[in-house]
């Protein structure tokens, strides 16, 4: 892979077109060129991309059209302009399943935690390499701290005591949250870039945006089911800018094979309209 790949090798991600394009330089700056040599010519600003004004829905009735009774959140965010690009139900909060591995990872990384252990949560979706952190580095009071630090208000403990995809998270947090890797840990987003199509528990992982973009992409994925709904969110980072978080939540009892379908076929029906 280019572009998002070579980034992250050379650990530049935070002076990426993705977080300086629109940074604007101080008045009292300049350009440091060679005597007798001419200033290079200042880059025009990226375009806002323009999106048909009926993608939200298109994206919503993939969705249902494999799995009728499915509720949906999507948000995409344009980095390069620092834009929504398309939303739908963008703070309504789902159970997160390994989502909220994101934010188990940023405090790991503030903690100092073994690279290679924060790398086999993300990477390989771990579940037991995220519990092991969870009870290390504060339990269910971990997400509400992790998001209070990044600006997220409101995201609270499991409802059940140690039940770590039990934490609610919408489509606005997530953003959030990588929006923060992008500018302040970039490292964290080396295991996204590469997951593997089997996790740890040998689920296939790449159902979503692996399926649907030919890549860069650098992901974080989750699936889970509970009392109440059976979930299957793809979210990350495509193309070294859009920012693509799509939370799929189905009613409780649907197989697992119609859930990442459902999400698979959204992330097609948006695929088509990202640059």
């Amino acid at each position: 892979m280019s572009g998002l790949r070579t980034a992250l090798a050379a650990t530049v991600v935070a002076v990426l077109v993705l977080t300086v394009t629109t940074a604007a330089l101080p008045e009292t700056c300049s350009a440091q060129t060679s005597v007798g040599a001419p200033a290079a010519p200042p880059q025009a600003a990226p375009e806002a991309a323009a999106l048909p004004a009926d993608t939200a829905a298109t994206v919503v009735s993939a969705v249902r059209a494999v799995s009728p009774g499915a509720d949906v959140g999507l948000l995409v965010w344009d980095s390069a302009t620092e834009s929504r690009m398309v939303a739908v139900e963008p703070s309504t909060r789902y159970q997160s399943a390994s989502l909220v591995k994101l934010l188990v990872g940023i405090a790991a990384t503030r903690a100092g935690t073994a690279w290679a252990r924060v790398t086999r949560m993300l990477r390989d979706s771990d579940d037991r390499v995220a519990s092991l952190l969870w009870g290390e580095l504060g339990g269910d009071a971990l997400p509400g701290r992790v998001a209070a630090s990044l600006g997220i208000a409101g995201v609270g403990p499991p409802d059940i005591w140690g039940r770590w995809g039990n934490v609610l998270l919408s489509a606005e947090d997530l953003v959030t949250v990588y929006r923060y890797l992008l500018t302040d840990m970039p490292t964290l987003l080396t295991p996204l870039l590469n997951a593997p199509r089997t996790a740890a528990d040998g689920f296939d992982q790449h159902f979503g945006i692996p399926s649907a973009f030919p890549g860069p992409w650098a992901v974080k994925q989750a699936w889970g089911t509970s009392a109440q709904a059976t979930t299957a969110h793809t979210t990350g980072i495509v193309g070294d800018r859009y920012v693509v978080v799509l939370l799929t939540s189905h009613p409780p009892g649907t197989p697992f094979r119609t859930a990442t379908t459902a999400a698979t076929a959204g992330a097609t029906a948006l695929a088509p309209h990202l640059p």
